[in-house]
């Protein structure tokens, strides 16, 4: 098992709406490298362990060494699945943090490893909005006044 000491994504996130200073460019380089890296770890899980992760988000996301963006791992297996569990080798029960869930998996419908591909898009709008949310704004994290049902109306529209 390795150690990772670089910290989560949700921390790097936070580092970077506190600094004004970087440029866009160097920090669209950045995410970029990251969104690669998770990518990558996924492909991994989803190809060569046939597993879907279930809850892809950024505190599940690790830095092997701090300020070393190419040493994304990816954490918290307590919630994967194998492909094939339910019918037409998909999962149909809820698992994970909601605001990072795709749509028939708040549904509780079929679905695939295709819901970690969706987490990493919801990554991606957190990490370009330094900290947003599509659904629940911009600095959702300290304004959860939304039930959970509003959201899921609110996410299924």
């Amino acid at each position: 098992m390795e150690l990772c000491i670089g910290g989560t994504l949700s921390e790097w996130v936070s580092e970077q709406k506190a600094m004004t200073t970087k440029s866009d460019e160097k920090h669209d380089e950045e995410w970029a490298v990251i969104i690669k890296g998770i990518l990558q770890g996924l492909h991994y899980i989803h190809n060569d362990y046939e597993l879907i992760h279930r809850d892809i988000k950024p505190g599940n996301i690790l830095f092997k060494r701090k300020g070393d963006l190419d040493s994304i791992k990816i954490c918290d297996f307590g919630l994967a699945s194998a492909v094939g569990v339910g019918f037409f080798d998909q999962n149909d029960d809820n698992a994970g943090t909601l605001i990072y869930q795709a749509p028939e998996q708040i549904q509780s419908t079929s679905y695939g490893k295709k819901i970690d591909i969706w987490a990493t898009g919801m990554i991606t709008y957190e990490i370009l909005t330094k900290g947003g949310h599509p659904v629940l704004g911009i600095d959702f994290y300290n304004d959860l006044k939304m039930s959970l049902d509003d959201y899921k109306n609110k996410m299924m529209g």
